[in-house]
Order: C-alpha cells, then sequence, then structure tokens
C-alpha cells in the first residue's frame, strides 16, 4: 500500500514499530574480533547515547565475516581469516541491550561469481566470460603519437546474477543463520545491477 506516504516518518508495521528509535554506528567486523575491539565499539556506542550497531556479515567481495556453521551456506562460501566468533559477539552486546543489525551485500559478490565455474556471474555475451566493469583504458601509441592499442583496467568487483533465485536463497540463507544466532535485523545491500564501467 502506498497510503505510507501520507504519514511520512511513522512507523506502519510491526517491523518498523520494533527498529523505531534506533541509532546505529556502521562496526568494523575485523575490530570486534577482539575483546579490546568489542569494548570499544560498546564504549562508542554508550559515548554517543546509541543503542544499535550495524556490521558486515558477507563483505563487499562474498566473504562471510562470521563463522557459520550451516552446510548449505558453507558448501558455497568463503570465510574470511579475520571472522569473528559470531556467538561471543552476540552475547557480548546483548549483554548490553545493543541492537544488532547484520549487513549483508547481496548481488556485488566475487566469491560466489567465481563459484562452480562462474554459473552464477552476470555474463559478458560478446566476450563470453564474466562480466567485470571497465575502469579505463590504458592506450599504447607508436612513435608517431597514434594509438595503436588499448587495454582494458578493470574495477576489482564481480557480481551475481540478480534474476537468480539460488542467489536469493543464498542471502536468505545467511539472513536467516544471523536471525536465529541472535541478530535482530538484516540489511540488505547491494540490491541492484553493477552500475560502474564503460561497458555496462
Amino acid at each position: 500500500s502506498e497510503l505510507w506516504l501520507l504519514y511520512p516518518g511513522t512507523a506502519n508495521s510491526p517491523y518498523a514499530e520494533i527498529a523505531d528509535g534506533k541509532k546505529a554506528v556502521y562496526a568494523s567486523a575485523y575490530r570486534c574480533r577482539t575483546p579490546e575491539g568489542m569494548a570499544a565499539c560498546k564504549k562508542l556506542i554508550k559515548d554517543n547515547d546509541l543503542n544499535s550497531v550495524v556490521i558486515d556479515m558477507k563483505d563487499d567481495y562474498g566473504l562471510l565475516r562470521y563463522d557459520s556453521k550451516d552446510e548449505r551456506i558453507l558448501k558455497k562460501a568463503k570465510t574470511s581469516l579475520y571472522a569473528l566468533n559470531l556467538d561471543e559477539f552476540v552475547r557480548e552486546f546483548k549483554k548490553d541491550d545493543i541492537y544488532l543489525i547484520a549487513r549483508i551485500v547481496v548481488f556485488k559478490d566475487k566469491n560466489l561469481a567465481n563459484y562452480g565455474g562462474a554459473k552464477y556471474a552476470v555474463w559478458d555475451r560478446v566476450n563470453n566470460k564474466p562480466w567485470v566493469g571497465i575502469k579505463e583504458y590504458e592506450e599504447v601509441k607508436d612513435e608517431a603519437g597514434n594509438v595503436i592499442s588499448k587495454t582494458p583496467l578493470y574495477y576489482d568487483e564481480n557480481w551475481v546474477d540478480e534474476y537468480c533465485q539460488e542467489v536469493w536463497e543464498y542471502n536468505v540463507q545467511i539472513a536467516n543463520e544471523l536471525i536465529s544466532r541472535g541478530f535482530d535485523e538484516i540489511q540488505f545491500d547491494y540490491i541492484r545491477f553493477p552500475t560502474d564501467g564503460y561497458n555496462l
């Protein structure tokens, strides 16, 4: 329903009511791996009158930033060397009644784009390979200054097929595990097509 437009700034669903009034800081999963890092984050929250934290649980490369226990996820996922102990993290923040928001980067996912022979990757049908955005072209010139070749320079990112339901299911499995292990909310990010590069 578009009736919410008549009441801007109001919470009009049970989920919105739960999240209403939450003020969060975006925390580094890398830093929150240690007791000192968690303590510093909690101090930042307390000192600034905040009550919640947003933290990457699947990052911009598709790496899990926590220790998954779900075999379906682990079949496709790669876990960062700097993953945090999720149970310890949740327990520590829940001691102070801090609302936990897990950020999951959905379609920008280098790991999943390379999985299974790149079967989930956005495909470049012209070159018959996984698509990667071209940042610029490096020109090679002859002695007279004429361009004799152009070499593409690529962005360091890969994307998965936004229409693929298996990709959707994989991200939902991650969200479900995080909720079952103590997170209060999921923030799905990069729910879009790639927008960078000369070769869109």
